[in-house]
């Protein structure tokens, strides 16, 4: 039996610019391929921390979604980093899980991130695990 093989990739994020931090990590995560089972990626590895989310929220299925779904199935591994997401007029800061031929997953924060006058705060409470949230229809039909 083998070792469970994870790969922890971290770079320096262009601030606010989801496009431009998904570059450089696809590139990274690809010299993994046929190395790792898992890839980590950091928290909110799109564009940081940041308050602003209603310009930055994204919905489930958006871009960064699609390109989990896609990097999991080139490198055949898992993939897992957190992102702003937007549901219903609420944002979260919402962990992702990638596998290949698998789909998504998603854990969020039980409440959404307060928008506050003055001084916003970004509050971590207790976590639970959302059902499956997106499988693209040329990926096979399985449960993470």
């Amino acid at each position: 039996m083998s070792g469970l093989r994870v790969s922890l990739l971290q770079q320096p994020l262009v601030w606010h610019d989801p496009a431009a931090n998904r570059a450089p990590l696809r590139s990274a995560a690809g010299t993994a391929r046929g190395c790792t089972d898992l890839v980590v990626l950091p928290e909110v590895f799109t564009t940081g921390f940041s308050m602003q989310v209603e310009s930055l929220g994204e919905a489930m299925g958006g871009p960064t979604t699609v390109w989990l779904t896609h990097l999991a199935a080139r490198l055949d591994a898992a993939i897992t980093g957190s992102v702003i997401t937007a549901d219903a007029g609420r944002y979260y800061n919402r962990l992702l899980w990638a596998a290949a031929l698998r789909g998504i997953a998603a854990l969020r924060q039980a409440a959404p991130v307060p928008l506050r006058c003055g001084a916003r705060a970004l509050h971590a409470r207790a976590r639970s695990l959302e059902h499956p949230v997106a499988r693209p229809a040329h990926l096979s039909a399985g449960v993470l």
